[in-house]
């Protein structure tokens, strides 16, 4: 699979995926909520003073980010 897409902005990037991997079926809709929860994270340890999360929200976030980096790998080979 080939793709030209380019981004400025991580919100750009989630707005990408999910138009062009979650929206057309190549990404299951969970790999999209997965990336939102993610992007959140992401957000806020970037710009809340303080921020904190839960070893069991961690474990769970690990498991999933191992399924969706295979999948990736899999739409968009390295």
């Amino acid at each position: 699979m080939s793709r030209s897409l380019k981004f400025k902005t991580h919100k750009s990037a989630k707005n990408m995926l999910h138009q062009h991997f979650i929206q057309t079926g190549l990404l299951p809709v969970e790999f999209g909520k997965y990336y939102n929860e993610i992007f959140n994270y992401r957000q806020e340890a970037d710009y809340e003073a303080v921020s904190e999360i839960n070893p069991e929200s961690i474990h769970m976030l690990l498991e999933n980010l191992d399924k969706f980096i295979k999948a990736i790998k899999y739409l968009l080979p390295i």
